[in-house]
C-alpha cells in the first residue's frame, strides 16, 4: 500500500480547515456509500474514500494500476452553480420566447402561438423572402403543430382553472399534435440543445472557477483571511459578513440537496406516534367491549361513538404506522442511499501518476476533457425531459382530473388563499372579454361538446 501511495502521490488539502469544511459537503464514496470521498478513480468512474482506495489499490490486484485524481477542494461548488445558472437561463429563455410570441386577446380568436418557430421564421423572412415564401406553407404547418403543444398547456390554465370550460373533446383534439411536437423536440432538437448546453457549461464553469479564485485573492488582499492585520476592524468584519452571506446564497442548492438526501428520523417518529395512537384507541375499544362505557355514561359521560367507529381508529393508525415503515425502507433504497452525492464526475486535479506513453497521455487528456462535457450533457437532457416530457404528462393528467371531478373551484380557492387573487381576477376578466362567457364553471358550453355528449348518451343509454 505504501508503494501505491508513493506512486499516486496522495494529495492533502493545503488548508486543513477548508479541507474539513469541504469534506462535509463533498460527495460520498461511490463504492461503500459510507465514507467521505477523497479521490476520483478514472477507470471506475467513482469517488472513493481512503479505505476503498487502500482496498482496491492493494499491490498485486488488477485495480492497483488504476488512475487516481485528487478532488478539487478549492472549487467544490463550481458544477452545482453552473447547473443552477444554466437551468435558470433555460427557463428564462423559454419564458421570454413565450412572452414575445404575442399571447394576448388574439389567443381566443385562433391566432397561432409558436415561439420556437416564430424567431427563425422572422429571421428567414428578413434574410431571403424568396426562400421564406417557398417554405411558407410548410412553416405554417409546423407552427400549427407547435401551437397545439402550447395550447395544451395554456388551456389547462385559461379554460380549465380560470374559466372552468375545459372539456374532454378539447383535450383529445389537442393531444395528438402536441405529442408530435413534444416527440420532435425530444428526438431532433434534444441532441443539438444538449451540445450547446454542454459547451456553455464548460465556459460558465471556467468563469465561475476563475471568479472564485479572484474572490479568494481579493479576500486575502483586504485582510479577510483570518490572520491579516485588518481582520478585526469593523469594515473588515462587515466585508467578511457580506462574503459569508454570498457564500451561503451560492451554496444553497447544494445544502438543500444535502438536507434532502441525508437520512432522517422523522418517518420513525411518525411511525411510533401512530403506534401510540393505535394502542390508545385499542384501549378505548377494549373498555367499550368490557361495558365500562355504560358505567361512564351513567356517571355523567357521553357515549357518542359506536363500536365500529372505535374499531376503525386503531386499524387506521396501525395501517399508517405500517406505511411509515414502508416509506422508510423506500427512502433507504432511493434518496437516502445516494447520500450527499454532488456529481458523478466531480472537478479534480491533474493526476500525479506518470504517463506510460504518449498514446496513453492523449487518451487520458481526452477522457478528462469529455468527462465534464458528458456531465453537462446529461444535465441538459434531464432539464429538457423535465420541461417537455414531464410537463406534457402532468398537464394531461391534471386536466383530466379537473374535468372529471370538477376541481377548478378548488384550485381557484387555493390560489386565492395563496395571495394571488388579483392575478386570478385579472385573468378571469381577460377570459370573459375574449370568449364572451360570463358564467364561470359552466362546463362544456360549445356546440360540438353538446353534440358529442348527446351522441355518447344515445349510444350508451339508447
Amino acid at each position: 500500500a505504501q508503494a501505491v501511495a508513493a506512486t499516486q502521490k496522495w494529495p492533502t488539502p493545503s488548508c486543513p480547515a477548508r479541507g474539513r469544511q469541504v469534506a462535509a459537503i463533498m460527495s460520498k464514496c461511490g463504492e461503500c456509500t459510507a465514507g467521505k470521498g477523497s479521490a476520483y478513480c478514472v477507470e471506475l468512474n467513482k469517488v472513493l474514500c481512503r479505505q476503498c482506495v487502500g482496498r482496491l489499490f492493494y499491490p498485486g490486484l488488477k485495480s492497483c494500476d488504476f488512475t487516481l485524481e485528487a478532488l478539487d477542494q478549492q472549487h467544490p461548488f463550481v458544477q452545482t452553480l453552473t447547473v443552477t445558472v444554466l437551468h435558470i437561463s433555460v427557463v428564462a429563455v423559454m419564458g421570454i420566447a413565450l412572452w414575445r410570441s404575442g399571447i394576448g386577446s388574439d389567443y381566443f380568436q385562433g391566432q397561432n402561438t409558436c415561439p420556437a418557430l416564430s424567431l427563425p421564421r422572422q429571421a428567414l423572412a428578413r434574410f431571403d423572402p424568396n426562400i421564406f415564401y417557398y417554405y411558407k406553407s410548410s412553416l405554417s404547418t409546423y407552427c400549427d403543430i407547435e401551437d397545439s403543444f402550447w395550447r395544451l398547456l395554456m388551456d389547462g390554465w385559461l379554460r380549465g382553472v380560470i374559466g372552468g370550460t375545459d372539456s374532454l373533446l378539447l383535450l383529445a383534439s389537442t393531444v395528438p399534435k402536441a405529442w408530435l411536437f413534444k416527440s420532435a423536440v425530444s428526438t431532433f432538437l434534444g441532441p443539438i440543445y444538449a451540445v450547446l448546453y454542454a459547451i456553455c457549461g464548460l465556459i460558465v464553469s471556467m468563469f465561475i472557477a476563475r471568479l472564485e479564485d479572484a474572490g479568494g485573492w481579493l479576500a486575502k488582499l483586504v485582510g479577510l483571511g483570518g490572520s491579516g492585520g485588518g481582520g478585526g476592524s469593523p469594515k473588515a468584519s462587515g466585508a467578511k459578513a457580506g462574503v459569508g452571506a454570498v457564500k451561503f446564497f451560492l451554496r444553497a442548492p447544494l445544502n438543500l440537496k444535502a438536507r434532502l438526501t441525508t437520512k432522517s428520523t422523522w418517518p420513525k417518529q411518525v411511525r411510533m406516534w401512530c403506534i401510540a395512537l393505535g394502542m390508545s384507541t385499542s384501549v378505548r375499544l377494549v373498555l367499550h367491549w368490557a361495558g365500562l362505557f355504560g358505567w361512564l355514561t351513567s356517571h355523567g359521560g357521553k357515549d357518542e361513538v359506536s363500536v365500529w367507529q372505535l374499531a376503525f381508529e386503531p386499524l387506521l393508525y396501525f395501517y399508517l404506522a405500517r406505511k411509515c415503515g414502508a416509506l422508510t425502507d423506500k427512502l433507504d433504497k432511493t434518496i437516502w442511499k445516494k447520500g450527499v452525492v454532488t456529481a458523478s464526475a466531480p472537478l479534480t486535479l491533474w493526476r500525479k501518476k506518470p504517463m506510460k506513453d504518449i498514446t496513453e497521455l492523449i487518451a487520458y487528456t481526452k477522457g478528462r476533457i469529455f468527462r465534464s462535457y458528458s456531465y453537462y450533457e446529461k444535465q441538459a437532457k434531464d432539464i429538457l425531459h423535465l420541461l417537455v416530457d414531464d410537463m406534457f404528462n402532468f398537464v394531461i393528467v391534471a386536466r383530466l382530473m379537473a374535468i372529471l371531478f370538477g376541481l377548478a373551484p378548488v384550485v381557484r380557492g387555493l390560489i386565492r388563499k395563496a395571495g394571488f387573487g388579483a392575478i386570478l381576477d385579472h385573468h378571469q376578466d381577460w377570459f370573459q372579454q375574449g370568449t364572451g362567457f360570463l358564467d364561470i364553471d359552466a362546463g362544456a358550453k360549445y356546440m360540438s361538446d353538446r353534440l358529442v355528449k348527446f351522441g355518447v348518451h344515445e349510444v350508451v343509454v339508447g
